[in-house]
């Protein structure tokens, strides 16, 4: 018996079985990833908190502005935002092939933007 990544097989040396072929099956599926979903759900939570901060004291057509503004110059921003929207239809197949630790990952990215969203969801 190997295990990988946390899946045992049985190996069977004579020759092909059932078992064998759905295990190895199981064991060569690649799975999707998380890659794009991460970098479409920063992207967004990037976009939460310029908004925020643009728009808490109510929106204005300036806003428009200040927003286009924000993504020019700021160099990290712009390319988080970019990313996101990189293969985003990559999306939908990532996220039905989900696993608890990606999910975990997924959430683990998110944790720091609450901060900051609270932070500029402040009114000074």
């Amino acid at each position: 018996m190997t295990c990988v990544d946390g899946s045992c097989v049985l190996l069977i040396d004579c020759g092909e079985n059932i078992l064998t072929k759905h295990f190895n099956k199981e064991i060569n599926m690649e799975q999707k990833g998380i890659v794009q979903t991460k970098e479409a759900l920063v992207g967004l939570m990037e976009i939460s908190v310029i908004l925020a901060e643009i728009l808490k004291d109510g929106a204005q057509t300036s806003d428009l502005i200040t927003f286009w503004q924000k993504f020019q110059e700021d160099v990290e921003i712009k390319k988080k935002l970019l990313n996101a929207f990189v293969d985003i239809s990559n999306v939908p197949t990532e996220v039905s092939d989900l696993d608890v630790a990606e999910v975990v990952e997924l959430v683990s990215a998110m944790l720091p933007y609450v901060s900051k969203l609270v932070l500029a969801l402040r009114k000074s």
